[in-house]
């Protein structure tokens, strides 16, 4: 009888070693596949050249391409007049490789009404870069969207102010 009960211990601890095991072998996988998607991941990198007048540019520092770049429209108040900035990067085709880079054309709008479009980095240094407070300091920030080669969509954003741009956060996966 002692023996039947011995037996019927290793085989429970058996299976609570089994389970254990299997659940460390799934996180392995896991953080290995995690990886891999760390190395294939594109990271594009807005930022003012300040060479002759002020360009946004996009570079994609990340080793994946970067496919279908989206800069989301930032709206926002300044000295009690509403205004906004309208981004556009398709020069050619929105793919971007590891360290290629696009300027990225900016429409400023000086009304709310956004009946006073203006082709202008200039603006965009002004009110986001020199002053700096209309991004840093009320937490606002310029969102970007892209795909990678895999599908995959990640949502990043950026502060920019007096010192030049911060990523605030690594891309974000958007899950479907």
């Amino acid at each position: 009888m002692t023996w039947q009960i011995l037996n019927r211990i290793l085989v429970i601890l058996g299976f609570f070693v089994l389970v254990i095991y299997t659940r460390e072998t799934y996180k392995l996988r896991k953080i290995g596949n995690d990886q891999k998607d760390l190395q294939i991941m594109p990271l594009p990198f807005l930022y003012l050249s300040r060479t002759g007048n002020p360009t946004l540019e996009i570079t994609n520092f990340g080793s994946g391409t970067a496919v279908d770049i989206k800069i989301k429209t930032a709206s926002f108040k300044y000295k009690g007049k509403q205004k906004a900035f309208e981004f556009e990067v398709n020069y050619g085709s929105n793919i971007l490789e590891y360290k290629d880079k696009k300027f990225v054309s900016v429409i400023f709008y000086d009304d709310g009404d956004k009946k006073s479009p203006k082709l202008s980095g200039e603006a965009f240094y002004m009110y986001y870069a020199a002053d700096g407070k209309s991004m840093t300091n009320k937490g606002k920030c310029i969102n970007i969207t892209y795909k990678d080669i895999k599908a995959q969509t990640y949502k990043q954003e950026q502060h920019f102010g007096k010192q030049g741009t911060a990523i605030s956060q690594l891309p974000k996966r958007i899950r479907k």
